[in-house]
């Protein structure tokens, strides 16, 4: 706590400014009090006031143009210069526009404390929804004073003519601090807005932290803990709420916060993409199907991927959007390079790291290399440029020159300024938890479709004849990248297995495009591997549904284009086109209601649920009355899964107690399912799934079947997958693969 001394006596911060109720003085070290106080950065409100009545106006609008009662309206006749000095009474609230009056507005002005961006932004609301937002770019020209050009307008920005502000800032030790704005330009009638102080914060977010019995949290490091850091780090605890207190947040901690039983991670204690869904909608205090400034924070051991992920950060629940992230201590980031100074506080350090870039994430920031991502149908709102050397938490340490003893150097444990920017200054939905799907609206802009990288060739298929899909059957794709080149190519690991470097945008029948985002992103150890020269790998693409809801719930024509990002290049795919059929049936149209459902698509998606029972009851209707459907197959692959595991499942008590019910394995049943949906008509199986998720699919029900012992029905499922993907000429090098990995198994089971 900074201090100040009157009269002999020490005063704390809240006697000096008791109107700051919120303020963490830690988190904005190393400003001294007084110049703390006289800080004008921050967030600020207008709310009308005075009797509103019709006044004329020279521009014809369909609707009534409003204005306060006897203020004094400074025009400008066209072509005249802006006066270099405010010439009307900065106590009147004068209020003369071409558009609806607006009840309240809010300012955010960013022009010094921590990380200034020079810029100003404001949304006007009326009913309690944001009509219209805006950002400006500021140069001062005095003492408190700035000038800028608005360079951004978003929702109905005809009702914000102005092309330009001046800014007058009025800061005082006690009392209200102001901001007046003029905004000009445009053609019409400049404005004036006197705007009252409301916080030192742009939002205010609520971050809950749950910890699974036997891991740890790390929330917060101490800076100079590790040798290798810039000399120019101040020493301080610094915390994960200090972070982001620093990038403009009024942060709390959810009281919800506390322990979560590892018996959430099933038998293993290994957390599935399923289970950590299911386990954020049980567990969070704070879910809740809307957007809100809030999110779940999950410190786990280890994902069922294995050690090379890190973290993850949730992408959809329900209809919402980048509300959860989870960090798996048990993982890569807990190994220290051989020979660190301080492995202890390189793994603290890492783990914290961790935590702030999913939680990034979840404010929809991308990776630092990522944000020039372009597609053939996108817009923009800003232009981001691509950074591989940022010293962000949103880069990679392992990725800039030098590695990550070369990042730490240099690493300010800061959100470098574009970041900030967007953070502060972007519409409230773009950053929002639970509102726009993760990237979206975050630097998205045209590339040059002639930049491509000529030694790879990116093709978008199906296995099937003809790209014809049932209705309702979950559009499956799967992705070729084909390494044209005479030389061996060195790639990322995940390159097409996450969707970190991959875009798909999807054209739907009314014209809509949509982009296609996974139900969950993944934080995987980097590392490579080499492409041979006319090589290929491969990568099922499970588009029917993601975080932009079902795609393909509409019978018509579709267009779907992917594009990959490799060495900052974009690798761009054909162009295929998809026809969903009519419905065959009344009793399909019926089904559908309740089928093109998020759950539905979550289970599907995640290989199952054991808790989204609607989910499960629509999928067992498709199964008993539909069998014959492709659709059924999606779901009896998704039924099976759950059924064939030994799980716990997190419940609440009569008492409000968490508890956990176990669920054994029905093996019999599951196998029955099975059977019936997968190898009876294995052929259709293959070809609605797809090779590599028909793999997946069969090669992890053999593997339940020989954990749970019954190896003659696992060797049944095991000869099926190999004769089906035999006659439906897979390539020679799979099936070897297919085989190894199978038999690799019952070995190890034997």
């Amino acid at each position: 706590m900074n201090h100040v001394v009157e009269s002999g006596r020490t005063k704390t911060l809240d006697d000096v400014f008791p109107s700051l109720e919120n303020l963490d003085a830690d988190a904005l070290k190393p400003f001294p009090v007084f110049p703390l106080l006289l800080q004008v950065s921050g967030l600020y409100e207008w709310k009308m006031k005075g009797t509103v009545k019709p006044v004329p106006y020279p521009i014809k609008r369909p609707y009534p143009i409003p204005s306060v009662a006897n203020a004094d309206v400074p025009t400008l006749s066209a072509g005249h210069d802006e006066p270099d000095e405010f010439e009307y009474n900065l106590d009147t609230e004068a209020l003369a526009l071409p558009f609806f009056p607006f009840k309240r507005e809010e300012l955010r002005l960013d022009t010094d404390g921590r990380f200034p961006q020079s810029t100003v932004s404001g949304t006007l609301f009326s009913l309690n929804r944001e009509r219209a937002h805006w950002i400006a770019s500021l140069k001062k020209i005095a003492t408190n004073r700035w000038k800028g050009n608005i360079w951004h307008k978003d929702g109905q920005a005809t009702l914000l003519p102005y092309t330009n502000v001046d800014v007058q800032a009025k800061p005082v030790l006690f009392g209200t601090k102001t901001v007046t704005v003029k905004f000009y330009g445009g053609g019409a009638p400049s404005l004036v807005r006197t705007f009252s102080f409301k916080s030192l914060y742009h939002h205010k977010v609520e971050f809950e932290y749950d910890v699974v019995d036997g891991t740890s949290a790390v929330t917060a490091i101490h800076t100079h803990a590790h040798p290798n850091r810039p000399a120019s780090l101040p020493a301080e605890n610094l915390s994960i709420e200090k972070v982001f207190q620093r990038a403009g947040f009024d942060v709390s901690v959810s009281p919800g916060s506390g322990g979560l039983p590892i018996a959430g991670a099933g038998a293993d204690h290994l957390w599935t993409d399923m289970e950590m869904h299911d386990a954020m909608q049980t567990y969070w205090s704070r879910f809740a199907d809307k957007p809100q400034w809030a999110m779940w924070v999950l410190f786990a051991a280890r994902h069922q991927s294995g050690s090379n992920l890190g973290g993850i950060m949730f992408d959809d629940i329900g209809p919402n959007h980048r509300q959860g992230t989870a960090m798996f201590n048990d993982s890569f980031i807990a190994n220290p390079p051989a020979g660190d100074a301080n492995p202890a506080a390189w793994v603290n350090r890492m783990k914290f790291w961790t935590a702030v870039h999913e939680m990034g994430h979840a404010f929809n920031l991308a990776h630092a290399w990522q944000k020039h991502i372009g597609a053939p149908w996108g817009s923009t709102w800003m232009p981001l440029t691509s950074d591989s050397e940022a010293r962000s938490f949103m880069n990679y340490p392992f990725l800039v020159a030098g590695g990550q003893s070369a990042f730490f150097a240099d690493f300010d444990y800061r959100f470098i300024d574009e970041e900030l920017l967007f953070m502060r200054h972007a519409p409230a939905r773009f950053v929002e938890m639970g509102n726009e799907a993760w990237f979206s609206n975050h630097g998205l802009h045209e590339e040059d479709q002639d930049e491509l990288n000529g030694n790879l060739h990116l093709a978008v298929r199906a296995n099937r004849p003809q790209t014809r899909f049932e209705f309702m059957e979950p559009v499956t794709l799967e992705l070729k990248l084909h390494n044209v080149s005479n030389e061996d190519l060195i790639l990322d690991q995940a390159l097409l297995s996450d969707g970190g470097h991959l875009m798909v945008l999807v054209k739907q029948p009314n014209g809509n495009i949509k982009r296609w985002t996974p139900f969950a992103h993944h934080c995987h150890k980097p590392g490579v591997s080499i492409l041979h020269s006319d090589k290929a790998i491969y990568s099922s693409l499970p588009l029917f549904a993601g975080g932009e809801g079902w795609l393909f719930s509409e019978p018509g024509h579709y267009e779907v284009v992917c594009m990959l990002e490799h060495e900052g290049l974009m690798v761009l795919s054909n162009q295929l086109a998809v026809t969903v059929m009519p419905p065959k049936s009344y009793e399909e149209q019926v089904l559908a209601q309740d089928y093109f459902d998020d759950g539905v698509a979550r289970a599907l998606a995640f290989g199952g649920t054991n808790v989204l029972t609607h989910a499960n009851d629509v999928l067992h209707q498709m199964v008993a009355k539909f069998g014959a459907l492709h659709a059924a197959t999606h779901a009896a692959a998704a039924l099976v899964q759950p059924q064939m595991m030994n799980c716990a499942l997190l419940d609440v008590d009569k008492k409000d107690k968490l508890v956990f019910k176990k669920q054994k394995a029905d093996i019999k049943s599951g196998f029955q399912l099975t059977k019936k949906s997968l190898l009876k008509n294995s052929a259709a199986a293959a070809e609605t799934l797809g090779h590599i998720r028909y793999h997946e699919t069969m090669a992890a029900i053999a593997a339940d079947l020989m954990h749970q012992g019954d190896k003659e029905n696992a060797e049944e499922c095991r000869t099926s997958l190999e004769t089906t993907l035999s006659k439906r000429n897979v390539a020679d090098h799979v099936m070897e693969k297919v085989k190894a990995d199978t038999r690799k198994l019952f070995a190890k089971k034997a």
